[in-house]
């Protein structure tokens, strides 16, 4: 509806104007929370606007009638509330925003709209129109509601990888659940998506095979963390997923065999404890099979948002049954806390993470920090574990890491895939061969400080590590990006490194002596 809106002037057909005189109380009608973008609309060299507002789904487009009528102020003279481009009305949930933008860079400005408010469009939330006239004579037309996210691994919000080898080609494929996909009437609903690991050498892909595995979607849950093992002791890896209310449902595998792709068939069954009652771990399960116990049969480990860590024993006896013994819910005596966090979400991985071939414990977090456990290898589930490190390797994927490690393409260096509260996925690689010898020698050879820097880092080495010959320095990103590299010689034993180029993150130094020596330690940068 296009409303005429002279400033000062109070229209009595439509809402009154900001700075228009109020109907009665002669207070201005204003609203709080309100998105504004300027832009040349029309292309007559003065500036409109689209309006956002916090509890609408829409914009309103305002025309400048500067330029029109040659006035000497700026004045918006009409007012376009279902404003649409080339016959698409735009509706995004709440709090629309506004970005006038050369996104296909043809030199002509476009417009992008994105929903500002939390707990809204999560998926279709980039909505595109092109500008296929000019600036000077512009003329928008939808083009997408999914603009970038279409060509993302994408699953709305708080997504859950983990890496399995369903095909059975000795590669490990890719399956991805969520918290889930925004939904017109306001909820989330999860999927299940499945990836073929399609990684040639060392160069890392995945390709989509199924958006929709086991038509998840239509069972009509919201949050489908996937865990992947034998829970019924027949030989068999069987498919967990666990639901945001804390229970969990299983695909049992009805295939021949365990050396042959999984038949994870049917809408799976609600998980039972030997009591005979609902698995449940309060709320968002995050559910990981291993053998923590060492008994040669698969458990389940959960997290929560709590921060909990839950163990159910596996007690079956008879292939083909399950037996699911609740424990604990502080496995380890863990329990994540955060500061000004009241709900901490614990999301957990057990396995080899490089190329030390040891286990450890890593679970992901509300803040995005990944903590590192020690001292459950031994199966004894009564004694406290041990935190190795708090922030692991000082990465912040993301609010809600949930990561997995593995080694994905043909090197031997490993990966490790983590989702977020944001519905995407991060990948990183190991880029260099750390071991636990190496970490410790380096403590008392090398010293690094300060650590965060700014500008400066001084690096000190004593003779033992290098007295004669070259010591390299090399900074790499946390994506392996070499960033800066040079050479003193060993026997002075310090130098300092400029880090005045880098922007603020974490980045690794290798430090390399001519005589065989090499340490790795991690540099935090903070402008």
């Amino acid at each position: 509806m296009i409303i005429p809106c002279i400033q000062g002037v109070p229209n009595p057909d439509g809402p009154t104007c900001k700075g228009c005189p109020d109907q009665g109380n002669g207070n201005k009608a204003t609203h709080q929370g309100n998105s504004l973008t300027l832009l040349d609309y029309d292309g007559d060299g003065d500036y409109d606007f689209f309006d956002g507002n916090v509890s609408f789904p829409d914009v309103q487009l305002l025309r400048n009638g500067k330029k029109d009528f040659n006035f000497s102020v700026d004045s918006m003279l009409v007012e376009d509330t279902i404003w649409q481009g080339n016959g698409h009305p735009l509706q995004l949930t709440q709090f629309v925003n506004t970005f006038w933008v050369d996104v296909d860079e043809d030199g002509d400005k476009d417009l992008l709209f994105t929903p500002h408010a939390d707990k809204t469009e999560n998926y279709k939330s980039i909505h595109y129109y092109k500008n296929i006239g000019s600036d000077v004579s512009p003329n928008f037309k939808f083009q997408s509601d999914t603009f970038l996210v279409d060509k993302m691994i994408d699953l709305g919000s708080a997504s859950h990888p983990i890496l399995y080898d369903y095909n059975k080609d000795g590669k490990l494929d890719l399956f991805l659940g969520s918290d889930g996909i925004f939904q017109p009437a306001g909820y989330l609903r999860s999927r299940l998506q499945y990836y073929e690991n399609t990684s040639a050498g060392t160069t890392t892909s995945f390709e989509l095979k199924d958006n929709d595995f086991l038509s998840v979607n239509a069972l009509d849950i919201r949050s489908a963390a996937p865990a992947i093992g034998d829970v019924d002791n027949d030989g068999k890896d069987d498919l967990v997923i666990g639901l945001t209310d804390g229970t969990m449902r299983a695909f049992l595998n009805t295939a021949a065999s365990g050396s042959v792709q999984p038949q994870w068939g049917g809408s799976g069954i609600e998980l039972l404890n030997t009591l005979n009652s609902k698995i449940d771990v309060g709320n968002y399960a995050t559910p990981f099979i291993y053998d923590i116990d060492k008994d040669g049969k698969k458990d389940i480990i959960s997290g929560n948002q709590l921060g909990y860590l839950y163990y159910y024993q596996n007690t079956g006896t008879i292939p083909g049954t399950i037996s699911l013994k609740y424990v604990t819910n502080k496995l380890g005596g863990i329990v994540i806390a955060q500061y000004g966090q009241a709900y901490t979400h614990s999301a957990q991985f057990i396995g080899k993470i490089d190329n030390t071939g040891i286990e450890y414990l890593m679970i992901g977090t509300t803040n995005g920090s990944i903590a590192k456990y020690d001292g459950f290898q031994n199966g004894n589930t009564t004694v406290p574990y041990t935190l190795v490190d708090s922030a692991y390797g000082k990465l912040q994927p993301g609010p809600l890491s949930s990561p997995c490690f593995a080694l994905i393409d043909a090197d031997t260096n490993y990966e490790m895939i983590t989702g977020t509260k944001y519905g995407g996925l991060k990948l990183y690689q190991q880029v260099v061969n750390v071991g636990v010898d190496e970490l410790t020698t380096a403590q008392k050879q090398v010293k690094l400080y300060p650590n965060p820097a700014k500008d400066i880092i001084s690096v000190n080495w004593d003779a033992s590590f290098s007295h004669s010959g070259k010591v390299s320095f090399m900074i790499i990103s946390s994506t392996g990006q070499k960033m800066q590299y040079q050479e003193v010689n060993g026997n002075q034993g310090a130098t300092q490194l400029n880090m005045q180029n880098l922007a603020s993150g974490i980045y690794y130094c290798i430090i390399q002596a001519s005589n065989g020596n090499r340490t790795v330690m991690p540099v935090n940068i903070i402008k």
